[in-house]
């Protein structure tokens, strides 16, 4: 590995590192299948594990016959669920949009928490339907009986401790029941218009870097887009940069923090045949060596997008409290305003299809809101020009207008950690003209939106392209798919729930649904969907 330095290391030399160790890797699984071929024909493939960070899952797909997982979401998590859709999601990416296989669940709990909680009834038949939804055609467990002795005596198994007279058991009999079920979802597609781009080697390089900011967890922007998808009820394929991006009409791009020329043609490609583009930051920032983008990040999306970052402004949250008392003597400092010591930066809508969508999230009308990222934008064309960046960008976003195509959706309103930010844009969209009749748009978020303000500019981008969720206005806690005209509808939640227009044969129970379901809590259904009504939603 890189030598210890006297004071940091070498960002691009531990970025080499990273690529090194994933090629040995890779190189080993290689030799090992070649040694398998030369004996057997079957198909063979080595267990995923989610984003594991140290290999470059995207790089490897191609050389798997089947894309596997193993995936351990935490029952005692209340975003469990969201989990076990971003892996299936990825998984199903990874397999260019194709079925892929369950390699490991455990029936119950794990040994390897510092506490482990054991899944609540329904939740092994809920999570692995979860996974069948999204692409899986095989759900395999890990282990088959409970070790009796050694590191993983308490990891449960599909034969426990207890054997027939464990709830385990009985569940895992029940599955195996249900899932005998399923063959005519085999094989079926995932249909989704919407797609979230990830790089290993940008986390890597991200990692790698030294400032602006020390990163927490691998895909961090990526995965709360995802999420708030998810709770949307839209299905969303995570894909790599190199995907084929024709069948999506809405594209997130988070957090790419090196940039990436190539992309950003496919990019251009997309808008222009009337798709929508979301760009977060970082992004852009490095080159594939780690070499600062000069003149303004973004690199080659500056044009596509129509603005450049001239600034980082990243918040560090609170780093020094003093009592009142102390206060009462510090003169000096007690006159000092660290607006980063704040943990949110205020926003504030400017386009009228924001503040429609805000009104919708409830009454009276949320503010919108950035977590401790932020970024000083301005206009691509009027930063390049010999007047300078500023020349035209003036004290306020409204002196956009007229210098650009840019259009600022949203602008930093001066609070919370956002003071010398106030009144520069915060979110901005080009338009693009599709030869299709359809308007495409390259959006940029220049701060990390929190999950409310996220929700509302889903919400917009969602209607300028055409996305909606297999089966709109669910109750709480209710999630859809549909995969190969099969829909699940799958209940997470402690409460039954009714639901009205479904109309078909559930797969799961053989009941015939003639228009009016009850869900029980932490189950599902699986039932044909061909007769089920559609809902657009149209631009607001």
């Amino acid at each position: 590995p890189p030598r210890a330095m006297p004071t940091f290391h070498n960002p691009a030399q531990a970025l080499d590192w990273k690529r090194f160790n994933d090629h040995q890797m890779h190189e080993l699984y290689l030799a090992e299948r070649h040694a398998l071929r030369t004996h057997s024909d079957l198909p063979v493939t080595t267990n995923f594990m989610g984003t594991f960070p140290h290999a470059n899952y995207a790089a490897w797909a191609d050389d798997l016959d089947i894309v596997s997982n193993d995936s351990y979401p935490d029952p005692a998590d209340p975003v469990a669920a969201w989990e076990v859709a971003w892996q299936a999601d990825l998984m199903r990416g990874l397999a260019g949009g194709g079925s892929w296989m369950l390699m490991e669940q455990t029936p119950s709990a794990v040994q390897w928490r510092r506490r482990n909680s054991p899944k609540r009834p329904g939740q092994f038949l809920l999570w692995s339907l979860g996974a069948i939804a999204r692409g899986a055609d095989a759900i395999l467990q890990f282990q088959w009986r409970q070790s009796a002795q050694g590191a993983e005596t308490f990891h449960a198994g599909m034969v426990p401790h207890s054997g027939s007279a464990s709830r385990t058991w009985r569940e895992v009999v029940d599955t195996g029941r249900v899932l005998k079920k399923l063959g005519p979802v085999l094989g079926g597609n995932v249909e989704s218009t919407v797609g979230i781009i990830i790089d290993w080697e940008s986390e890597w390089a991200r990692h790698s870097a030294i400032g602006p900011v020390a990163p927490q967890g691998f895909f961090g922007g990526a995965r709360a887009w995802h999420r708030s998808l998810w709770e949307a009820g839209i299905t969303t394929d995570v894909i790599g940069t190199d995907a084929d991006l024709s069948a999506y009409s809405l594209i997130i791009v988070s957090e790419l923090f090196i940039d990436r020329p190539q992309l950003t043609a496919r990019l251009q490609e997309a808008v222009r045949r009337g798709a929508q583009v979301l760009v977060t930051g970082p992004s852009g920032v490095v080159n594939n060596r780690m070499r600062a983008v000069l003149g303004g990040y973004l690199g080659s999306m500056r044009d596509l997008l129509g603005v450049c970052v001239l600034d980082h402004a990243a918040l560090t949250g609170q780093v020094h409290w003093e009592d009142e008392r102390s206060q009462s003597v510090n003169w000096i400092s007690r006159a000092v305003n660290a607006p980063a010591a704040s943990s949110w930066i205020g926003v504030e809508a400017v386009s009228t299809s924001l503040k429609r969508a805000l009104d919708r999230l409830g009454s009276p009308a949320p503010d919108l809101c950035g977590a401790m990222w932020a970024e000083v934008i301005a206009p691509w064309d009027t930063a390049a020009s010999p007047s300078g960046p500023d020349s035209h960008l003036g004290e306020h976003f409204a002196s956009w207008e007229g210098a650009t195509d840019v259009e600022v959706v949203a602008a930093f309103n001066g609070g919370g950690g956002g003071v010398d930010l106030a009144g520069r844009a915060a979110v901005t969209r080009r338009p693009y003209d599709s030869n299709e009749g359809v308007s495409g748009a390259a959006w940029y978020a220049a701060t990390d939106l929190d999950a409310v303000s996220r929700a509302a500019l889903l919400d917009v981008l969602r209607a300028h392209g055409r996305v909606h969720p297999a089966f709109p206005d669910l109750p709480d806690g209710v999630e859809s798919i549909e995969r190969g005209g099969i829909l699940f509808v799958l209940n997470h939640s402690d409460r039954a729930v009714e639901l009205p227009g479904i109309v078909g044969k559930d797969l799961l129970s053989g009941a015939e649904c003639t228009g009016h379901i009850v869900i029980a809590p932490r189950s599902a259904v699986a039932v044909d969907a061909k007769k089920l009504k559609r809902q657009e939603k149209s631009v607001p």
